[in-house]
């Protein structure tokens, strides 16, 4: 990716942005109104330019605005890559209190985004599998990306959008660490009788009926959300959350990143939100 420049909406603590940082591209500008997120991205991407704003509004005056920044900032000749992950809370099967016309307006909004600005030579966009996502993968190409695949330690799936890298080609990745390991890796003592891990929720009829699996952990985690995967006494039915370097290890994130005394619950989410670095990178 080197003479790659990255644009990232949507951009959060900057998933997408690090892998591709670490690929080699020069990422010159990231997108959010979670100032929080943006704060977390400002800090490991110094020298990118960060616009503190909420997408999805009026999609010419953005573009202009966007197109003047591109003229600026990106040399001719030189690839220009975009990439956006429009929130998914309404999209997702999990979210009880899901809008899903809100998420479709602003994957729709992203995507006018990519056609109208200059100079753009690829594009991606991440989200959930839903019906409205798969449809669009046959109008726009991509590929359903299990992220175990690729040396992701957890078993988060998503579609990918866009005109970018085979995702089918052969890979020699390393297997994924299971939870145990990456616990063992992050320093982490397992509790006493913790011996299972909680994650995501059983489905019956292709609904879910709020019951959470359980698994033990030497097996992989389950997707990194942000309130899972925690650990579980099965006997007690007692949950214990994880500590943030575990959920940032899990994504790929590389150490220190976000700091481990960042107020938990919002770095999860922060973390449980974002793109693995590892995947980026590709």
């Amino acid at each position: 990716m080197k003479n790659v420049y990255v644009i990232d909406l949507f951009c959060g603590m900057g998933g997408f942005s690090e892998g591709a940082r670490q690929a080699g591209a020069k990422v010159i500008l990231a997108i959010d109104n979670w100032k929080q997120a943006l704060d977390v991205h400002k800090q490991n991407h110094p020298v990118t330019e960060h616009w503190d704003l909420t997408l999805g509004g009026d999609v010419s005056e953005f573009c202009n605005k966007l197109n003047i920044f591109i003229e600026d900032n990106v040399p001719k000749g030189k690839h220009l890559h975009i990439h956006g992950s429009p929130p998914c809370q309404n999209l997702c099967l999990a979210n009880a209190h899901r809008d899903e016309k809100k998420g479709e307006v602003l994957i729709d909004w992203y995507i006018d985004v990519v056609k109208r600005t200059n100079h753009t030579n690829t594009w991606s966009m991440e989200q959930v599998r839903c019906s409205y996502t798969k449809e669009l993968l046959k109008i726009h190409g991509g590929y359903l990306v299990e992220m175990r695949k690729f040396g992701v330690h957890n078993d988060r799936k998503r579609i990918f959008l866009g005109n970018f890298n085979d995702f089918t080609r052969e890979t020699n990745y390393s297997e994924p660490y299971t939870l145990f390991q990456v616990l063992e890796l992050c320093g982490e003592m397992v509790p006493e009788g913790f011996e299972q891990t909680g994650g995501g929720r059983f489905k019956v009829n292709g609904k879910y009926n709020g019951k959470y699996r359980s698994k033990d952990i030497k097996s992989l985690s389950s997707t990194v959300t942000g309130q899972f995967p925690r650990l579980h006494k099965k006997d007690t039915n007692t949950f214990k959350t994880l500590p943030l370097n575990v959920f940032s290890y899990l994504q790929t994130f590389p150490p220190g990143y976000i700091d481990n005394n960042h107020k938990k619950g919002e770095g999860r989410q922060m973390i449980g939100n974002s793109i693995p670095p590892q995947i980026s990178k590709l």
